[in-house]
């Protein structure tokens, strides 16, 4: 009887050859599907409702936002305060932590095995003497304090100031949609909780999509919200003012006198932003906003240009397949009648010239 035959254990090498043939074959299915499709670009009619984004300058940009950080500055270092002083208290907590531990420890290792009590006497004398001992103590391990507590440091005038700008600000894209989604729904909103500058690191987000609603709540928000956006490299800067690793959309409320100097700045080199096509906001400051009573213009024709691919359409006989329609066209067209006596369409047309 034929004994089964032992397994090849696999090794690293022949895995590895293994993911080499199975790249390699991926490769050929990807040459051999470039060979079927061919690069085809379809032109296609665009929406030409699209908002125009203000263009800053590269002077104007670098002002405004290094004006931006300058204010933010105070906001980064009481975050990063924050963060070394909870490191310095979860520390505290850990070596206190060890010590009490220790301390545990430390009590509750028993004394030396003594003689063991042999007669009923002392039994009770043993029993007797371990209660009292245990009513003296408690029953309980009084642990001393191994650190004193640090008493809370309090606020200066960096972290007040810190404070104070992180309640004029909101940060992140979701919050700032929010407030601007109650600002156009809400008829009576408070005039505090609304926004009247929003800045947009559009050159450093790669997808349009995450950000396209802002113009349209922005213009609808009413009250001639400005929105500024940033070129690349903006992110890391504010980010780094901030405290921060990411923020793509920074907006700051009404009654913040800290950033007047900053809006009039801002408004100073862009205008609100307008969309024409849609209803003018109820709450919008007149004579601000350009008026979309004035007279009906028609928008340019807009075309967008989608590069996809296409199937190649194998030839035949070595004819093109627009000469085998041709053809096909020609042959169904043919001469008039049949064979008997009757003439062709080119016989038919010289006969009558």
């Amino acid at each position: 009887m034929n004994s089964p035959r032992p397994q090849r254990k696999s090794t690293p090498t022949s895995h590895a050859r293994a993911l080499t043939q199975e790249a390699l074959i991926a490769d050929e299915e990807n040459v051999l599907r470039d060979k079927t499709r061919r690069t085809v670009f379809k032109h296609v009619f665009d929406s030409p409702f699209q908002f125009e984004w203000p263009a800053l300058s590269t002077e104007d940009n670098e002002e405004i936002l290094q004006a931006l950080c300058r204010i933010l500055t105070s906001v980064g270092e009481h975050r990063r305060g924050q963060c070394e002083r909870r490191k310095e208290d979860i520390v505290h907590k850990i070596i206190a932590r060890k010590q009490s531990r220790a301390a545990i420890l430390a009590a509750a290792v028993k004394p030396a095995t003594q003689d063991v009590p042999q007669t009923l006497d002392e039994l009770e004398a043993a029993k007797k003497k371990k209660k009292k001992r245990k009513g003296m103590s408690g029953g309980a391990i009084e642990i001393p304090e191994m650190l004193p507590k640090q008493p809370p440091n309090p606020p200066s005038d960096t972290g007040i100031g810190a404070l104070a700008a992180l309640q004029d600000i909101v940060l992140g894209i979701n919050k700032v949609t929010r407030i601007l989604e109650d600002s156009c729904t809400t008829a009576q909103a408070s005039t505090a909780s609304q926004l009247r500058l929003v800045f947009l690191c559009s050159g450093d987000v790669p997808v349009s999509h995450l950000y396209a609603h802002i113009p349209t709540l922005t213009y609808l928000a009413g009250n001639n919200v400005l929105l500024c956006p940033f070129a690349k490299g903006a992110e890391a800067a504010l980010a780094t003012a901030l405290g921060i690793k990411r923020l793509t959309i920074l907006g700051i409320r009404n009654d913040t006198p800290r950033f007047d100097d900053l809006c009039a700045l801002v408004a100073s080199r862009i205008s609100p932003p307008n969309i024409p096509w849609l209803q003018r906001p109820s709450n919008a400051i007149p004579g601000t906003t350009r008026s979309t009573a004035r007279s009906a213009s028609y928008y340019p024709l807009r075309i967008k240009t989608v590069k996809t691919s296409a199937p190649i359409t194998q030839k035949k006989n070595g004819r093109t397949p627009k000469l085998q329609h041709a053809q096909r066209q020609n042959a169904a067209a043919g001469p008039i009648g049949n064979s008997k006596g009757l003439i062709s369409t080119k016989e038919r047309d010289n006969a009558g010239g």
